[in-house]
């Protein structure tokens, strides 16, 4: 089961995880790298809090990551670990691999889709577009630039990246 609990809200990640091991999950992998799960305002994003829930703080956040996995991990019997966000970046994702194995996490999934901005069509005075469901979306001048996921080659070599790093600086989670 993907679990993605409210944001530092330690509790709430524990009570969905063990929830879901409840309904029969055979294993539970906290979702620390959604942006949707962090509209709380983290202490090292405190100057760009204002950005609603991006980065989220579970990226930034080292000790809250590993406070969610320990709490997730007592109250569940099946194995947990977490889902890693490439947005964590160098060195900062064997940090958080560690604190999250410290705290009880069995493995990290490697990882989660980059963030980016939308396509630019530069045949339409540079109007930016997405697709969103198989339809195209554009955006009007002054609208409101959303954030989007990618998933495909660069993700592939960031992924790459991670589990190698994973790997070689905390051994003992499996990838």
């Amino acid at each position: 089961a993907n679990v993605m609990g409210f944001g530092a809200d330690t509790k709430s990640w524990a009570d969905l995880a063990k929830t879901c091991e409840e309904a029969g999950a055979d294993i539970i992998e906290l979702d620390l790298s959604c942006p949707h799960t962090a509209f709380v305002e983290s202490p090292e994003l405190a100057s760009i809090k204002e950005v609603a829930g991006l980065p989220p703080s579970t990226i930034a956040d080292t000790d809250l990551a590993a406070k969610i996995v320990k709490e997730s991990t007592k109250a569940c019997k099946v194995p947990v670990g977490y889902k890693m966000s490439p947005e964590s970046g160098w060195p900062r994702m064997t940090y958080i691999a560690k604190a999250c194995q410290e705290g009880g996490a069995r493995f990290v999934s490697c990882t989660n889709a980059i963030t980016g901005l939308p396509q630019i069509d530069i045949y339409n005075d540079g109007k930016m577009y997405y697709q969103y469901g198989g339809q195209t979306i554009g955006l009007t001048p002054g609208e409101q630039i959303p954030l989007v996921f990618y998933i495909g080659n660069a993700n592939r070599f960031l992924g790459m990246r991670s589990v190698a790093t994973i790997k070689t600086f905390v051994p003992q989670l499996d990838v």
